[in-house]
């Protein structure tokens, strides 16, 4: 059974465009303001680049971002 509290992350995405970058980041930034997520390492901040590592609060799943904010490229895996 899936965990609901990580479920909408966990498909892996290949970022390649700056909407879908920052669409992504106020998804993950959500899920930290609200419990179900947690970082690891880095953040959410919005930089040059980007290497944050997530993980569910209840399975513990983790979820890497990395990127390259300037070109919206990057990508987002479950690890």
């Amino acid at each position: 059974m899936e965990c609901e509290f990580c479920q909408e992350f966990r498909e892996d995405i290949e970022i390649h465009c700056s909407k879908v970058l920052d669409d992504l980041i106020t998804k993950a930034a959500a899920a930290v303001a609200s419990g179900r997520m947690i970082v690891v390492t880095g953040d959410l901040q919005w930089f040059d680049t980007m290497e944050c590592d997530l993980k569910c609060a209840r399975c513990s799943k983790r979820f890497e971002l990395i990127c390259e904010t300037y070109h919206g490229s990057g990508t987002w895996r479950t690890i």
